[in-house]
C-alpha cells in the first residue's frame, strides 16, 4: 500500500543480547501512497481477513491462514479485539483463543 525509506545502522538497540544483523532505525520517509484503504467499522477489518478460520481460532492459525509471522498474527489479533472484531473466548494452554463477532458471521 505504501512505499517506505528507511535509514538504519548497526547498534545494539533494546535487545539484550547482541546479534550480527542488529540494527537501529534512525529515521523514515514516506516516499510513495499506492492505495488507500479506509476502515470505518469492525466490519470493514474483517473483510480483509478473507481466509477460512475455525472458531474459535489462535494466532498460530490466523498466521498460518495469512502466511504472516505469529508476532504479526499476535498484533493483528490485538487490533482485532480492541475494534470490537474479534472477542477473547478461552485459553488452550498458553495460547488465546478468539472467536469473531457477528459482523463477519453475518459476511
Amino acid at each position: 500500500m505504501v512505499d517506505v525509506e528507511e535509514w538504519h545502522y548497526p547498534g545494539h538497540g533494546r535487545r539484550r543480547r547482541w546479534r550480527l544483523d542488529d540494527y537501529q532505525v534512525e529515521d523514515q520517509k514516506l516516499v510513495a501512497v499506492h492505495t488507500i484503504c479506509r476502515l470505518r467499522t469492525a466490519a470493514d477489518l474483517i473483510r480483509l481477513i478473507h481466509c477460512p478460520l475455525p472458531q474459535p481460532f489462535h494466532t498460530g492459525q490466523l498466521a498460518e491462514s495469512l502466511q504472516v509471522h505469529r508476532w504479526a498474527a499476535q498484533r493483528i489479533a490485538y487490533c482485532l479485539r480492541r475494534m470490537g472484531a474479534a472477542r477473547e473466548v478461552g485459553k488452550q494452554q498458553n495460547t488465546r483463543l478468539y472467536e469473531f463477532t457477528a459482523a463477519r458471521k453475518a459476511g
